[in-house]
């Protein structure tokens, strides 16, 4: 015969909803640009009926085959979806229960048990480590050496603060960020030391600032005349999981202005000689670079280069006159192609 706490304790696991009603069956969809979730109340024949006829509708339809890889039917409860590379599952979790006001009446219930949560996926927090290690120990960034310390740091939080914000609604967002902070941190600090060609410690002491809530953070600040001084931080925010977030995905205001390019080459003016309403060609170059370096200490370039380099434009619009004495050499003797 069962103890009373034991016939609670098997009581407790039983759901408070019936999750397999036959005579209840939805469908749920949604859509993000190319990515697609269907999340199908029923058996799995349903779902295998539904996607089928997606496929079927592809093909016939819009003539688009369906990647058999990529479209993966998966058990809530038992598996992971992956979606806007979130993994979205469902929680079977009997043990936590919080303080809940049902028709009025104040109860404990099991928050967790069959709600819908979602998570950062391990490969994602795995192919950012490999950037900031080498063989299971954090490197530096020699892309970054030739670059400020501001610029660094900052590259560096704007990076892992993007992660952050786009991971807050992932159940395990603290555990996965606060490791990779740390590491990105260490690689900051080394990548600073490789710069300065001084020791990680001499970096830290002189880097390091202490927020109001008492945690270590790599800071630098640039003073300004009359401004506000420049601040890079590193670890400013803390990392936390939120269940609700407001997203602010406003379409980008348009100008519709004429832009320069368009403006030159319907001015009818030729940039070298400035004679106005003739018919104007342009001539191009590949890089401002090689005008600079073909004329690097043999005296005045031409005309024609002083312009260009001047405008800082590859492209020159000029008059038919002008564009064939380019060509025929007549600027610098020789042509140019």
């Amino acid at each position: 015969m069962l103890k009373p706490k034991n016939y609670i304790r098997c009581y407790s696991k039983l759901p408070s909803q019936c999750y397999e009603d036959d005579n209840y069956k939805s469908v749920k969809y949604i859509r993000y640009a190319d990515d697609t979730l269907f999340g199908v109340l029923g058996t799995k024949h349903d779902a295998e009926e539904i996607n089928e006829e997606i496929k079927v509708f592809l093909k016939k339809e819009l003539k688009l085959e369906l990647s058999e890889l990529k479209t993966l039917i998966t058990h809530a409860s038992d598996g992971r979806a992956r979606f806007l590379n979130y993994e979205i599952t469902v929680v079977k979790d009997d043990v936590k229960k919080a303080n809940v006001v049902v028709e009025g009446l104040r109860t404990r219930r099991r928050t967790m048990k069959g709600t819908i949560k979602f998570f950062a996926p391990r490969d994602v927090t795995r192919k950012w480590k490999e950037k900031v290690t080498k063989d299971k120990r954090v490197m530096h960034r020699t892309e970054l050496i030739n670059h400020s310390d501001y610029d660094i740091i900052g590259h560096y939080e704007t990076q892992l603060q993007g992660l952050i914000n786009y991971y807050t609604l992932a159940l395990n967002v603290s555990k996965e960020m606060y490791k990779l902070r740390d590491l990105f941190k260490t690689s900051l600090v080394k990548t600073l030391a490789r710069k300065h060609k001084i020791g990680a410690t001499q970096i830290l002491r002189k880097y390091t600032q202490y927020t109001t809530d008492g945690r270590k953070v790599i800071t630098i600040v640039i003073p300004r005349d009359g401004k506000e001084p420049l601040r890079a931080i590193f670890g400013k925010k803390p990392i936390h999981y939120k269940n609700t977030v407001e997203i602010h995905d406003e379409l980008p205001r348009a100008k519709w202005t004429r832009n320069e390019l368009l403006t030159r080459m319907l001015g009818e003016r030729c940039e070298l000689c400035k004679a106005e309403g003739v018919r104007i060609v342009g001539h191009h170059i590949r890089q401002l670079n090689d005008l600079k370096k073909k004329y690097r200490g043999k005296g005045e370039p031409p005309k024609w280069v002083e312009t260009m380099i001047a405008m800082r434009r590859k492209t020159l619009f000029v008059c038919d006159e002008c564009h064939k004495k380019i060509h025929t050499g007549t600027y610098d003797g020789e042509k140019l192609t």
